[in-house]
């Protein structure tokens, strides 16, 4: 018999895994075993489900390492029972950051190690569902498993086995940001919406909104609490009199609003090996590959505006009117955890639903629809490890700049 008796952690990657293996016998003689086998095996299975019936099942290695343990090294452990011995001995992986694995298009490639996932597409979706699903397969999964298993031999004959499962998560540096231009119109940084003054004014304002990607969310916080991030919002008006009713309307009325943040998940996985992530759009035209969405309970913050400054003139007496805000949001309790990753088969990347509601004033009608954005965002696990004589604020320093 062979036991693992701690419970598995969650392993981050570049940190070894340390263990304790215990093997225990019934009867008098002594070490009934002559070497223990540990790997460390971990892959990749999609099964991919079509509406036309066939499907399509893959299966590929992510890591296997390997160590041997003879019966020379175990401790006898009293068990206070002469007729059942028991041996125990450590050992330990050192779990790299990346695995070079063969690839379909070529040359081996090295990718980093993804973390442990179960994704289930099931065939029918509750309308009260926070889940969505592309609509090109049927009744989908995907699991990303690493496991430890222990082979007990007796003179070269497997006399038993057995096998942990463990959770693992990648480990990073803090990523640039990404182009949103790759991923086509997936996601909307620039937004506008027309505000008329009155019922009878013939005249509306246009309010535009902006935003780039937040700095990525960051695993563990620096910071005690929840894990959030800050999203910048670029406010200004089109060309506006200097002096005219619209800009006093401007300055007076746009002062408060409604920020809605919804982070949602989109989990791609695929029945064939992808070069390079695609875009929900490819995604949703093929039939391999399925998509999964999870909407998180959304954030709503009421916001006060700073004051609007006059911006550049952008024609004779006519100006821009503007002014920045910064909405903090915080991850929801139910949130998993998982980075933003992308392998050849799973990939897994995040995004805020913005959506920004001007509040009705007193005397005021004002027409005009929420102004929606979709804006990436990047979560990581990141080591943080500042080194001797150096502040956390230098460290900083050097990482990607996220907001201009």
């Amino acid at each position: 018999m062979v036991a693992t008796p701690l419970d598995a952690p969650t392993i981050f990657t570049g940190r070894p895994l340390r263990g304790t293996l215990l093997v225990s016998h019934e009867g008098m003689q002594d070490h009934a075993f002559d070497v223990v086998q540990l790997t460390l095996e971990g892959d990749v299975q999609a099964v991919v489900r079509h509406a036309s019936g066939p499907y399509c099942e893959i299966r590929k290695p992510l890591i296997l390492m390997s160590c041997v343990k003879v019966a020379n090294e175990f401790q006898r452990v009293d068990v206070g029972n002469p007729h059942t011995l028991k041996y125990q001995t450590e050992f330990f992986f050192n779990i790299p950051d990346s695995t070079t694995l063969p690839s379909l298009y070529g040359n081996s490639i090295a990718q980093r190690l993804p973390p442990s996932i179960r994704v289930v597409k099931s065939d029918f979706i509750s309308a009260a569902t926070t889940e969505t699903h592309n609509g090109s397969s049927h009744a989908s999964t995907c699991d990303i498993t690493y496991k430890i298993v222990a082979r007990v031999f007796l003179g070269g004959r497997l006399k038993c086995n057995t096998t942990r499962e463990i959770i693992l998560m990648p480990v990073e540096d803090i990523p640039p940001p990404l182009e949103p231009e790759d991923f086509g119109k997936e996601y909307r940084l620039v937004a506008a919406t027309s505000l008329r003054l009155s019922w009878r004014s013939r005249k509306s304002v246009t309010v535009i909104i902006s935003s780039v990607e937040p700095q990525p969310l960051i695993f563990p916080s620096c910071k005690e609490g929840c894990e959030s991030t800050e999203v910048l919002l670029h406010l200004k008006t089109r060309g506006l009199l200097d002096g005219s009713n619209e800009r006093a309307f401007v300055e007076a009325q746009l002062t408060d609003c409604e920020v809605r943040i919804n982070l949602e998940a989109v989990t791609f996985f695929s029945g064939h090996e992808q070069k390079a992530a695609i875009s929900i759009v490819e995604a949703l035209k093929s039939p391999a590959i399925v998509l999964k969405k999870t909407r998180y309970t959304p954030n709503r913050t009421k916001l006060r505006l700073g004051k609007w400054s006059k911006g550049q003139e952008v024609a004779s007496g006519l100006f821009e009117w503007e002014t920045t805000a910064s909405v903090t949001a915080i991850l929801p309790w139910s949130f998993s955890r998982l980075p933003s990753f992308f392998t050849t088969l799973v990939a897994r990347r995040y995004a805020f639903n913005v959506q920004i509601m001007f509040r009705h004033m007193p005397g005021i009608i004002a027409f005009y629809k929420p102004i929606k954005l979709r804006i990436p965002l990047q979560i990581v696990h990141h080591a943080v490890e500042t080194l001797p004589g150096r502040s956390l604020e230098e460290d900083d320093l050097e990482a990607p700049a996220y907001v201009p």
